[in-house]
């Protein structure tokens, strides 16, 4: 698979738990886009299922995030 996004040090946060979430969003956008290059139904098949994982790790990482900002407050 083809790097499209790579995390650099221009999105390191400073917080190990939110910098690792961040890490885990890019790789798998960049596996929802290999999985939007592939052909045939397995690759929509495979699209499908990570936008749904995708919609539901954004729940968690905002939350975590929220929790973090009330933590600072």
């Amino acid at each position: 698979m083809n790097n499209y996004l790579e995390f650099d040090n221009s999105l390191v946060t400073g917080n190990e738990v939110i910098d690792e979430q961040h890490k885990e969003w890019i790789d798998r956008i960049n596996q929802l886009l290999g999985g939007c290059e592939e052909c045939g139904c397995g690759g929509k098949v495979e699209a499908i299922k990570m936008l749904d994982y995708m919609a539901e790790y954004a729940d968690f990482h905002f939350q975590a995030e929220e929790k973090l900002q009330e933590i600072e407050e």
